[in-house]
């Protein structure tokens, strides 16, 4: 499945979910090609400034992890209303476009349920 195909069925999967209110917690993964860590890493780290000027946006923090090339974006939104906003930034469709040169693939988003213990 591409990348498109996957933004689609992810936006579709947020605006038909009936908690549109509620916070929305995302962990997203990046992979780096062989080579290319450096490229991704500054690639990403351009969404952290615009992203964090986004209305309903909460957290939005970049790591890499112990293994250089893999990136994670821990993500906290108002609501699933302004999530759906950021994947259509222009920041975000730019790094669409560009990060088929970097990543291996496309971004994995996973939208999590906090359980409270």
């Amino acid at each position: 499945m591409d990348q498109s195909t996957k933004t689609q069925r992810g936006r579709a999967q947020l605006a038909s979910s009936p908690r549109k209110s509620r916070v929305v917690w995302v962990i997203a993964r990046a992979v780096a090609k062989r080579t290319k860590e450096r490229q991704l890493r500054s690639l990403l780290r351009r969404m952290v400034a615009p992203t964090h000027a986004e209305p309903g946006c909460l957290i939005y923090d970049l790591y890499e992890s112990e293994s250089p090339g893999t990136f994670y974006f821990y993500e906290l939104w108002a609501t699933r209303r302004d999530l759906l906003r950021h994947a259509t930034s222009s920041h975000f469709q730019r790094l669409l476009q560009e990060l088929p040169q970097f990543a291996v693939g496309s971004i994995e988003v996973t939208l999590l349920n906090k359980l409270n213990l």
